[in-house]
């Protein structure tokens, strides 16, 4: 079964990612972390050294809801990818911190998870996220999202 949640500039899918693709609104970025991963952990700050462009270090997080959490500085850094107002696709989104990231900073967001309990946790992070923020900063981005998506489709 497929349950679909829209907060704010975020549309949030239960249900397994297979199913979902075909229905996916348009996105500018698709930033994940697999199911299969171990979880592991994140060191030190964002590398200098030349030699490891690229590099994104970052405490992990010392409460973690999921096994597969992530900092929240570390999704904040890899959502820069997509332009200011453009969509991130999370399509194994667990407790939605790629999500929150890409709210914070101007995107809007589309999150895909299989497990009940982690997208009630996901959907209650992104309306806490939209509560601390600037809603007329959200607003504008889900309308921005909107514009785009009606001018793709047409």
């Amino acid at each position: 079964m497929t349950r679909i949640e829209r907060i704010g500039p975020a549309t949030l899918i239960l249900g397994d990612v297979l199913t979902a693709l075909d229905g996916l609104p348009p996105v500018d970025a698709v930033i994940t972390d697999p199911p299969y991963s171990s979880g592991g952990t994140h060191t030190a700050q964002r590398a200098d050294d030349p030699r490891r462009r690229g590099v994104f270090a970052h405490p992990a997080p010392r409460r973690r809801v999921h096994v597969t959490q992530k900092p929240e500085g570390l999704m904040a850094d890899l959502v820069e990818i997509c332009a200011p107002g453009g969509v991130v696709l999370d399509p194994f989104m667990g407790s939605g911190t790629t999500g929150a990231a890409a709210l914070r900073s101007g995107r809007g967001f589309v999150g895909v998870e299989k497990s009940a309990e982690f997208f009630e946790i996901a959907c209650a992070r992104l309306r806490e996220t939209l509560t601390d923020m600037d809603w007329e900063r959200a607003v504008a981005v889900a309308d921005a999202r909107a514009r785009r998506h009606d001018r793709d489709a047409g």
